[in-house]
Formats: structure tokens, C-alpha cells, sequence
């Protein structure tokens, strides 16, 4: 079993081998008997084929998350103060060419995201810009508002994330996630091809309208070893390719962005954005201890 209570902060593990069916996806986590959680969601390769390079579906699932994830304890906190801890664990699977990812979407909210295993790649495209952050365990991403964004999962190995999104704001009219424009567009602006050593960028040509012609139609990575090392030395001083930026976690646009704000989800989530942003962006203390600090004060 893989711990993951490190960067959790929750006593949670996940099988190093995996049944991908059904609902026996369920039985390759385990949470502790002190744990509680209010939603579980899989998706099938049936429900990506919208935003896949490749025509593929069936049945076997490729991601599956656990929503309001907490101590029992604390469950009704949680509930009352609308700051949900999502669970969110990816195949290692690819999807025909592509690296394993979400469906994606554009929301108006924010949301802020940690590793606590494997290595993540997420893509946010806001105001004409599309930045991929490299992650690996323990580090934090933070999602602006008005953006669409993608989570990745470029190793060979499962990864795991949480996050914690405002449940009440998002629920609120006019502020659900729309999935929509990704279906049609089928996924992100830019699709990432999984290859032996390397990571491949091509435009989805859904965008050629929006982009122009491209400089991004066959771009990619060099000495790109499937290590978390390897992804952030060629990320380290930040690199533009094409119309992609690829930084790492605390060098990405949308931190320092976070940094200048006074409030996050406003003051129900403050002290716990400002306890990761001290950690600059290497956060070895989990997004939820961090929540529950502030619950508790």
C-alpha cells in the first residue's frame, strides 16, 4: 500500500496495484474507520471520448474521486463552511496516445490543489494564456477564477491530488462548472502525448480559429525522463513553447496572483491560503491540516 498521509494529513492509503472496473475501483483505497466522505464519482473511458485525441470508449474507469473527505469529527465543520477536501485518484493508464487526465472545465471560482502522489501536470488557460505546471508531492497549485483547466497525470505511476473547492459558491446560479465548451472543442487547447521519453504537444486543431496558425502543431519536451526531476529541471527557470508556458509550481503567473490577494473563498478559507502561501510553494504541511487549523481557531 501506498501511504499518503505525509501530505494528506489524513490516514489514507492506496493500493500499488489496481482493479479499474466498476465499482471495485472503491476497494484500491483505504480510509481509515475515523474517515468520512459525502460523494464518490468515477469516470469511464466512455465519458472522455468527448475530449480525446483518439475515438475510444468502454467501461474500464480512468479516474474516480471522493468529495468532503474528512474526519468524521469534523463533518459537520465541513458541511457548514462549504470548503470541501476532494479526494481525486488517476489511472497511470494511458488514454490511447494521450497521458491520463480529467475531463477538464471552465469555472468561476477558485480552487487550490496539492500532489500527495505521483506527478501532475495541470494546464490553465486564462486570458488568452495557456501556462502547464509541473507538481509533484506535496506542492500546491492554485486555480484562478473565470479559467478553464486541466489535470494531468504524467507518470508511470497513479496520482493522487486533493483539493479544496468552495462548495457553497459553487453551487450558487451561474457558478457551476461548465463542461460544455471543453465537449465541444473535445479537451484542452493543447493535447499531451505520452512517449517513451518524452512529452509531446500538439494543438487540438478545435482552436486553430482562436489561435491562428500555430507554432505548437509538433512540438516536444526534450529529455523528458518520466521523473519528477526530470520534468522540473526543463521547468525550473520557466520555459515558453510556443504558446505554452511550462513553470513550476511557485513560479506560475496565478501564485503570485494569489499572493497579492487579501481573501481567497473570503474569510471562511483565509487562514488556510495564507498558511500555504508562508510554505512558498513547496508545501510539506497538507492543504487539510491546514483547513482545520483554521477551523479550529
Amino acid at each position: 500500500m501506498i501511504q499518503l498521509t505525509q501530505f494528506s494529513g489524513l490516514p489514507i492509503a492506496v493500493a500499488e496495484r489496481w482493479v479499474w472496473e466498476g465499482d471495485e475501483v472503491y476497494s484500491n483505497i483505504r480510509l481509515a474507520d475515523d474517515l468520512c466522505f459525502e460523494v464518490k464519482k468515477a469516470k469511464k473511458l466512455a465519458d472522455m471520448t468527448p475530449v480525446l485525441r483518439d475515438r475510444l470508449s468502454g467501461e474500464k474507469i480512468t479516474y474516480f474521486g471522493l468529495q468532503a473527505l474528512c474526519f468524521k469529527r469534523d463533518r459537520d465543520d465541513m458541511i457548514a463552511s462549504g470548503i470541501w477536501h476532494n479526494l481525486t485518484v488517476f489511472s497511470a493508464s494511458p488514454l490511447g496516445s494521450e497521458f491520463n487526465k480529467n475531463v477538464g472545465h471552465f469555472q468561476k471560482t477558485r480552487e487550490v490543489y496539492q500532489v500527495y502522489h505521483g506527478v501532475c501536470g495541470t494546464m490553465i488557460c486564462k486570458d488568452g494564456v495557456t501556462e502547464l505546471i509541473i507538481s509533484g508531492p506535496g506542492e500546491i497549485v492554485f486555480i484562478p477564477e473565470n479559467c478553464s483547466h486541466f489535470i494531468y497525470n504524467l507518470d508511470n505511476e497513479i496520482l493522487v491530488t486533493g483539493d479544496l473547492s468552495d462548495n457553497n459558491l459553487k453551487q450558487m446560479p451561474g457558478n457551476k462548472a461548465d463542461y460544455s465548451v471543453i465537449r465541444e472543442k473535445h479537451g484542452a487547447p493543447y493535447y499531451l502525448l505520452k512517449e517513451k521519453h518524452n512529452i509531446r504537444i500538439v494543438e487540438n486543431p478545435a482552436y486553430e480559429k482562436e489561435h491562428g496558425n500555430s507554432v505548437m502543431s509538433n512540438m516536444v519536451l526534450p529529455n523528458r525522463a518520466f521523473t519528477l526531476e526530470g520534468l522540473e529541471r526543463f521547468a525550473r527557470d520557466s520555459a515558453v513553447i510556443g504558446e505554452i508556458e511550462l513553470v513550476p509550481s511557485a513560479k506560475s503567473r496565478y501564485w503570485q496572483e494569489w499572493i497579492r490577494k487579501e481573501s481567497i473563498y473570503n474569510q471562511r478559507a483565509d487562514v488556510a491560503v495564507k498558511g500555504f502561501l508562508k510554505l512558498g510553494g513547496a508545501n510539506h504541511k497538507s492543504i487539510f491540516f491546514k483547513r482545520r487549523e483554521f477551523q479550529q481557531q
